[in-house]
């Protein structure tokens, strides 16, 4: 199980590809010394990386979260040249064949799964709180590999017109490709639902069903327990009225239900047609 660092539930992945081709002689930022402490933590040689927009200090993603990350990243390529940056065509293409949605990757555990495909070992990220006159701005390493943080370093900044502009601005709404109106999904409790495997009644399969994060509370206490859940599958595969029977301690029950609000089923059948089901799922945390 993976270790769930600060901030990393939450993430937006953007595109470095275009600011990380500047040269070698790029002009130096008030960033650089702070990617040059970070880049000879991590040791790592030449690797893949992705890079997630920076959170406020209520967690939240701002443009100028993403500004600094991305300000970060440039600087992170001068320090360390031999680091490779995911692209967003690229990230973007790998989850959308995993029939990941937007919000999905923004999952820790998801981005797991997609740093494995795309074959990255370190995901950076970064959270900044705004003060009177300065901004102070934590950034991390987290190595897939080594399933752990690697690196943290921090920098106070100055807080400047444009810093300050980006901070007072909104986070932007998601365009709309086609139809503005989402279609609708049955998430509420069907008023029939059919128990799986009785009365000609089909069997939910698992088509995705990413598992979650061991906190890092759970790790430091070598905690080992189990979560159990009721559950609806939908005639569209997704999960509804999700009930806890069982819970465990340092937060495990809140991340399986997070993980399993995720999970994408191939629904029952009953003559040929979809139809909801009830029933239980067990998700067991063990050590590694």
């Amino acid at each position: 199980m993976s270790i769930l660092v600060r901030h990393l539930r939450f993430l937006v992945v953007f595109s470095l590809f275009a600011a990380l081709a500047a040269p070698a002689f790029a002009q130096q930022t008030d960033m650089d010394p702070l990617a040059v402490r970070l880049a000879g933590k991590l040791k790592t040689g030449p690797t893949r990386v992705i890079v997630a927009g920076f959170l406020d200090s209520r967690d939240l993603r701002s443009p100028l979260g993403v500004q600094l990350a991305s300000e970060f990243a440039d600087a992170l390529h001068r320090a360390s040249p031999g680091l490779e940056f995911v692209s967003r065509e690229e990230f973007n293409r790998v989850r959308r064949e995993g029939l990941w949605t937007e919000d999905d990757a923004r999952e820790f555990s998801v981005l797991r799964s997609l740093a494995l495909e795309l074959d990255a070992r370190l995901l950076i990220t970064g959270w900044y709180e705004r003060r009177k006159e300065s901004l102070q701005l934590t950034v991390q390493a987290f190595d897939f590999r080594k399933d752990r943080r690697v690196a943290e370093v921090s920098v106070t900044l100055p807080l400047t017109e444009e810093r300050a502009r980006l901070d007072e601005q909104p986070f932007g709404l998601r365009r709309c490709e086609k139809d503005p109106t989402p279609p609708k999904l049955s998430t509420e409790v069907p008023t029939a639902v059919f128990q799986p495997g009785k009365d000609g009644v089909g069997v939910p399969e698992c088509v995705r069903c990413p598992g979650p994060t061991f906190t890092l509370e759970a790790r430091a206490a070598k905690y080992v327990g189990r979560v159990v859940l009721k559950i609806i599958v939908t005639p569209e595969g997704r999960t509804a009225n999700i009930r806890v029977e069982k819970g465990a301690k340092y937060g495990l029950t809140e991340a399986a239900v997070d993980a399993v609000k995720r999970w994408r089923f191939k629904p029952a059948l009953l003559n040929g047609k979809p139809v909801p089901v009830e029933t239980m799922i067990e998700v067991t945390f063990r050590l590694r």
